[in-house]
């Protein structure tokens, strides 16, 4: 596996334009695919928004509502990945798209492309964004093991370390799976209570789906900048996590008021790592920002209560 070329949306026609329009506030630029399909593209990041009237999309639309419906994923060569799930027992399956198919968690699917095969080129990044850094999958309890299997044996990702991240409502088990160059992950969340962002997301989309997608920022304060520019929403961060950044990193004040001055959220190992979050019209997905620097290998996990409360918060006064 060499990286993740493209998520594609299933959207009706009355879910398209909030789409577009958080797009477009996040630089991204369209080019038409076919009827009704659109590639939107910044760096090496392609988002294909389908609201086809037929087709796989659409039927994965009508059962689940506007959502990830399907990854593409970019391999080296897709011949001996189709073996090994021939050989375990996963079938191909016939997509809106020309490219091979597995079926993907919660009955998406996972296009497997070779490089050169995608009909789209990188596109400028007027928000330094340059493609995408992760995405994390909701799953009802009990699939975990299925999806472990299927990630490691199939797709020869590597897992990390299980986490149990607290939900102002609950738990959420968390599991990474990436490829050795870290330029593919995925991560697995499964709620552990029925009140957490998770489970609500679980119950509106009829089972599990990608809740979340980040983005890689090559300057994450450049982007920001342009996001507000661009008036594109930034979940806001409670001044109180800036005060205990302080004192937990010992960071420099004024370092710490850029931080808040840009709803940054930070963590730190082997590098740094800043996040920023952006939500949606769609209201329980929602798209991530992020900058690694010097290493950093994790995804932020010390910041999500912090980042699970204010998007409660988020919600509420959205409701």
């Amino acid at each position: 596996m060499k990286r993740l070329a493209f998520v594609e949306f299933a959207l009706g026609q009355e879910d398209r334009p909030a789409m577009a329009k958080t797009l477009d506030r996040m630089g991204f630029s369209p080019t038409p695919l076919g009827p009704e399909v659109e590639v939107w593209q910044q760096g090496q990041a392609a988002i294909l928004l389908n609201s086809a009237p037929q087709g796989f999309a659409h039927d994965y639309w009508e059962r689940r509502g506007p959502s990830v419906c399907a990854l593409g994923l970019e391999v080296a060569q897709a011949g001996p990945v189709l073996e090994r799930a021939k050989a375990l027992g996963y079938a191909l399956l016939q997509g809106d798209h020309p490219w091979p198919a597995l079926e993907g968690p919660e009955g998406s699917l996972l296009y497997l492309l070779e490089p050169g095969q995608a009909p789209w080129r990188s596109a400028p990044s007027p928000a330094h964004l340059e493609g995408f850094d992760h995405l994390a999958w909701v799953l009802p309890t009990g699939q975990l093991l299925a999806r472990l299997l299927f990630y490691r044996a199939v797709l020869k990702l590597h897992s990390t370390p299980t986490v149990e991240i607290p939900d102002p409502s609950g738990y959420i088990q968390s599991q990474a799976l990436e490829n050795p160059e870290g330029s593919l992950r995925l991560v697995l969340n499964i709620p552990q209570s029925g009140g957490s962002l998770a489970s609500r997301f679980l119950l509106e989309h009829y089972g599990g789906g990608v809740q979340h997608l980040a983005l890689q920022s090559r300057d994450i304060l450049a982007t920001v900048a342009y996001l507000k520019a661009r008036e594109a929403p930034l979940l806001e961060i409670p001044e109180n996590y800036y005060l205990d950044l302080e004192a937990r990193w010992g960071l420099a004040p004024e370092f710490a008021q850029r931080l808040q001055a840009h709803a940054l959220l930070y963590d730190a190992n082997q590098g740094q790592f800043f996040q920023a979050y952006l939500p949606t019209e769609e209201g329980l997905f929602f798209f991530e920002v992020v900058e690694r620097q010097g290493g950093y290998r994790g995804y932020g996990e010390a910041n999500a209560p912090i980042r699970l409360a204010a998007q409660a918060r988020w919600l509420h006064r959205a409701s």
